[in-house]
């Protein structure tokens, strides 16, 4: 099957895991890595955040091959998953109600393809928590310019819990 892809287009609300494109290390909105749990009902710069490719065109849906940042709405600061903001790198093996998430669309309609460009939040699917890339929640803000191996990501399709 060549020319074909094996890459799923990410949907909102489907369970999702936020991986480093390059090392076995994922998101955990917990506070095993995160200063506080930070509630689903805050609002901030911090949780508006952007979804940007970094390794092509910010066009379309976003693709679980595609190497992505993910960027405050209206700051120059992104989501950084190694320790620079985080209290540890957490292991992609690590599957916890704080890894295993779900892209929610605040800007428009919360159904379909997450598409680059839209505004959303990234959220627990079993616990009212929800990502907080500001100092509330992380050790400091990381420029929207630094780029690591803890700032390139993927998104993964995972098991619900």
């Amino acid at each position: 099957m060549t020319g074909t892809s094996t890459a799923e287009i990410i949907n909102f609300n489907e369970p999702i895991g936020v991986f480093s494109s390059t090392k076995e290390v994922r998101l955990d909105i917990g506070t095993r890595a995160v200063k506080e749990n930070v509630p689903a009902d805050h609002n901030s710069w911090a949780t508006r955040l952007v979804v940007k490719r970094v390794d092509g065109p910010s066009e379309g849906p976003v693709h679980t091959d595609h190497v992505i940042g993910l960027f405050s709405e209206t700051e120059a600061v992104r989501l950084d998953i190694g320790t620079r903001a985080m209290k540890e790198d957490v292991p992609a093996s690590h599957v916890s109600w704080a890894t295993v998430l779900q892209f929610q669309r605040l800007d428009g309609p919360n159904t379909g393809n997450l598409r680059y460009g839209d505004v959303v939040g990234v959220f627990s699917t079993t616990e009212a928590v929800r990502l907080d890339i500001g100092t509330r929640a992380m050790k400091e803000n990381v420029p929207a310019d630094h780029d690591s191996w803890a700032t390139q990501l993927n998104i993964r399709e995972v098991a619900p819990l």
